[in-house]
């Protein structure tokens, strides 16, 4: 009993330490970026209030070619980043690591103490697994939550700059109106470009910037026709009003598709999550029924091809019900 009670305080004090971390960090990485886009936000684009300092001589900081990297960490950290920045969440990708690295190392404390499932290892990687993977899930479903809403208001935005370009304005005062006009995410991203570009950044640089943060085809395909039209000439206003109209298309496709793959989505779901659940009620009503794959030698490992296969059956039916537009 006392080593149980140390292994219970040792992972709240765990918990706690990783969390103070995740915070410290956050306040680190996060105080002049808020800064900056308290700037933008405001409206204060002189060269004094991006001087970084100095209030008496604005040095502009030249763009640097980034080395190729090679450590899977820093890689890792980068995509993070990215998908950080299309939830539209203020986090940093170094403190979401920290939090899950906590949750995880509570969460296998916790199934080593409470065997739900049999063996205290696989109770104990199945929580660690799972708590650890919490934080990851809420980033991806912000992010498909927030591109989801840019790609519904996007074909208005596209109609909104033809329009406003039709009737004489530049395409810069196009972006700050459909800044001050769209409803959020779109306001967000627009008015980054709108005040990215008024700052003195090259067009390019502000495009390819937003396709970045919002991958998105019909982005992708915004920016083309953008950068084309700039070079080689022709009506903007029309091309995006054709472009608008082949994204309301698309999206009417896409939501097509999803309403006939529903029924298999679900399927594949309730499938993947049947033989967890049975699992388990038979571990809490009868523990001697299924006791036996503990007590037998290959036990452990028909429970390992069991659960592997499970993961390889449910990504098998998600490749063939999942359509990229």
């Amino acid at each position: 009993m006392p080593s149980t009670l140390f292994l219970v305080l040792f992972a709240v004090l765990l918990v706690v330490i990783g969390g103070a971390a995740w915070f410290a960090w956050e306040v680190l990485t996060s105080s002049r970026k808020k800064e900056l886009l308290a700037q933008l936000g405001s409206g204060d684009t002189s060269p004094e209030a991006f001087n970084y300092g100095r209030p008496d001589v604005f040095i502009p900081r030249p763009e640097v070619k980034r080395r190729p990297r090679l450590h899977f960490l820093t890689g890792f950290l980068e995509r993070l980043d990215k998908k950080i920045a299309a939830a539209g969440l203020d986090w940093s990708s170094g403190g979401l690591v920290l939090g899950a690295v906590a949750l995880a190392v509570a969460g296998a404390i916790v199934g080593f103490l409470y065997p739900v499932l049999l063996f205290r290892w696989l109770t104990a990687a199945t929580l660690a697994l799972v708590l650890g993977a919490l934080p990851f899930l809420h980033v991806g479903y912000q992010a498909a939550k927030r591109l989801r809403q840019f790609e519904e208001q996007f074909p208005e935005a596209l109609d909104f700059i033809a329009r406003s370009l039709r009737a004489g304005h530049a395409f810069s005062a196009s972006l700050e109106m459909l800044a001050n006009e769209a409803p959020e995410p779109l306001s967000t991203e627009f008015r980054r470009v709108f005040q990215e570009q008024n700052l003195g950044m090259p067009l390019e640089n502000t495009l390819a910037g937003l396709a970045q943060r919002v991958p998105l085809v019909d982005v992708k395909f915004f920016v083309s026709a953008v950068l084309l039209q700039r070079e080689a000439g022709g009506n903007l206003s029309e091309i995006l009003e054709s472009l608008a109209h082949t994204v309301r298309e698309r999206f009417r496709l896409k939501g097509h598709v999803m309403a006939a793959t529903a029924s298999a989505r679900i399927t594949a779901m309730i499938l993947s999550l049947i033989p967890l659940f049975v699992f388990v009620s038979l571990q809490l009503q009868s523990p001697d029924y299924i006791g036996v794959l503990a007590k037998d030698p290959v036990g452990p490992w028909l429970l390992l091809f069991a659960v592997c296969g499970q993961f390889a059956g449910y990504f098998l039916m998600r490749k063939m019900i999942n359509f990229r537009f």
